[in-house]
Order: C-alpha cells, then structure tokens, then sequence
C-alpha cells in the first residue's frame, strides 16, 4: 500500500501532472524504486501499467477549483490528492459509496460551506476528513493526503524539479516515441502530520 512507502526523505515523480491535470479522479499506477541510495516512488498516467510487475494501482483526485472533486474507493485501495494549501480531503460515504474527496475551499468559491451542511444533512456519513487550513509553516511545501478505506493520512512536502532520459512522443509523428531529457516536479517527504 502506497501509505507504506510515504516515508521521509523519499521522493515521488510522476504525481505533480497527474494531480494538477484538473480532470476528473481517475485510477492510474505507480511503483517503488531506488534513485540513488533514496527510495523513490514513481506514478503513471496509464493504468493499463498496472498489470506490469512491480505496478500497484492508486486513484489519482485532482483539484478541481470551485467544486467538491470526488472519486470511489471501489476500484481503488487508495486515492493520493493534492496539493493542498488549505483545502479538506474527506473519506466518507455517500449513498453507501465510499468517496474521497478534495474540497475546494477558496473564499472566493468555497465549497467549505456546502461540505458542512452535507455532514450536517445527513446526505454523507463522514469516515475521515484533515482540514489542511493553516498547516503550512513554511513557504515552498504543500501538503498531499492519501485516503484508504478506512483513514487519512497526510505528508508534508517539499516541491523541486527533476530532469531525467524518458520515452517523449516524436512531435509530428502520433505513434513515435524517442528517449529525450524532460524535467518535471519531484517532491520530497519532509513529514507525516496525521
């Protein structure tokens, strides 16, 4: 299970795209590897990977401003969401479904609000939720969150950026790949806060 793996001082590659790409949540892999002497944990796009060895399939819950983004626990072990400054991630049932779910919280569109009176209503039963507000002491970290189905847990990380050889699509040419050097955003785990 991904919570295993989130320790400090690994890395993780591939997610900052998948969570910021604003689509809907969506089921998606990643796997464990080592980068040097660090344990690092590397996400895909294509969850058809996940049948590859050394895969293991995760939902991916993008944010989605202005709204409450959801994605089911019924296909997935897990959902990863970020990146949170000050949003909720929740785990609760709706409909005898179970949901994780990145609650926007912008004062300018908060979502903050309607998430309450759903708890109130009794329109959601409520497993977990971590109210990411004011968590952040620290400029230049933000805050992921994994739920399961049965709690969530959240890290503290420190976002920079990475180059590495990849497969690249060959522009001009759908179908082509080439390796070429790409660089893309690596966070580091500086804690667990829950």
């Amino acid at each position: 299970m991904l919570m295993n793996y989130m320790k400090p001082g690994s890395k993780i590659l591939g997610l900052a795209g998948l969570i910021n790409s604003g689509r809907p949540g969506f089921s998606s892999c990643y796997r464990v590897v080592a980068m040097g002497s660090v344990m690092a944990i590397e996400f895909f796009d294509a969850a058809k990977r996940a049948n590859q060895v050394g895969m293991n399939t995760v939902g991916i819950l993008p944010y989605q401003p202005g709204s409450i983004a959801e994605l089911s626990l019924t296909h997935n072990q897990e959902v990863i969401s970020g990146e949170f400054t000050g949003c909720i991630m929740s785990l609760y049932k709706k409909n005898a479904v179970l949901n994780a779910a990145h609650i926007d919280t912008n004062p300018d569109s908060s979502q903050r609000l309607q998430y309450d009176n759903k708890k109130n209503s009794s329109a959601i039963t409520v497993v977990d939720d971590y109210d990411t507000t004011g968590k952040l002491q620290v400029a230049g970290r933000i805050i992921l969150c994994i739920a399961n189905k049965e709690k969530i847990k959240s890290y503290v990380v420190k976002k920079g950026s990475h180059s590495s050889h990849k497969k690249v699509p060959v522009p001009g040419s759908p179908g082509k790949f080439q390796t070429g050097q790409i660089g893309e955003t690596i966070y580091t785990i500086i804690k667990e806060l829950s």
